[in-house]
């Protein structure tokens, strides 16, 4: 005899195995919570949000909940950087995560800055070197190093554009 799981939250305490899938996509498992608290019209209660998963069941970067919006690891733990809803139509969260992964990792001299939207903050440095960098992806824009005994200089540079 073969027992089957059927995916649904009823049977998760029955079934150990959907226990570990909640964990692995956590995304996904607070979704199917959340069904539970819908009301007969299928509407969710006044403040509450359904969260954005990537297509593995993890949570994406951005999250909003309110009037806020935050970022996150892929696990739903908060990164520390949040802001009103209406502020944050170009919140990407990707500095916000890397930098979540290098404290995790604990690399030692290895930092970077990113601004209040968990995007990159427009400068950088590693070592002595600092640059401008692309707010989005963090890449570095070509022609702009500098040593780090210039960085107000640089600073102005890239917080203008004009690089």
């Amino acid at each position: 005899m073969v027992l089957l799981c059927v995916p649904l939250l009823a049977v998760v305490q029955a079934c150990p195995q959907l226990d570990s899938a909640s964990a692995r996509r956590p995304c996904w498992a607070q979704r199917i919570t959340m069904d539970d608290s819908r009301t007969s019209d299928g509407a969710l209660p006044p403040g509450a949000e359904e969260p954005h998963c990537d297509s593995e069941g993890l949570f994406l970067p951005k999250q909003c909940s309110g009037s806020e919006c935050y970022c996150v690891d892929p696990y739903g733990k908060q990164l520390g950087y949040s802001k009103s809803r209406w502020e944050t139509d170009d919140m990407m969260c990707k500095c916000a995560l890397k930098e979540d992964e290098i404290q995790k990792d604990g690399r030692p001299g290895v930092s970077i800055k990113c601004d209040e939207l968990g995007n990159y903050h427009h400068t950088q440095c590693t070592g002595t070197s600092c640059y401008c960098v692309h707010p989005h992806s963090g890449e570095k824009k070509i022609g702009t190093e500098s040593n780090i005994n210039d960085i107000d200089r640089l600073e102005a540079r890239c917080a203008s554009g004009a690089n």
